[in-house]
């Protein structure tokens, strides 16, 4: 879930859900990475690629996206097109025991 917080607003929550904009972390960037697709292919494959070849990706047209901040996985997301945007839509949270 993501919260969009007015910064005008006065939070009341839990002291461990404080906002962001109240803890100074608004400034804060996390790189976000979405893997759409993986494969793996050998390394003579690879030095032999050239423009117009197709890999084969070990992911199915419907399997979730999977969100990264940072170097961890933390959700996993449907692609989404909206208009010319690449959008993704979170659909759940990986869990630190997956």
């Amino acid at each position: 879930m993501i919260f969009f917080i007015n910064p005008d607003s006065t939070f009341e929550g839990p002291v461990d859900r404080i906002p962001t904009q109240q803890a100074g972390l608004d400034r804060v960037q996390v790189p976000v990475v979405v893997e759409l697709a993986h494969s793996y292919i050998s390394l003579k494959d690879l030095s032999d690629l050239q423009k117009g070849d197709v890999v084969k990706l070990d992911t199915r047209k419907n399997d979730p996206a999977v969100v990264f901040l940072g170097k961890r996985p933390k959700f996993l997301a449907q692609p989404v097109l909206n208009d010319k945007q690449r959008l993704v839509k979170i659909t759940s949270l990986i869990s630190a025991a997956e």
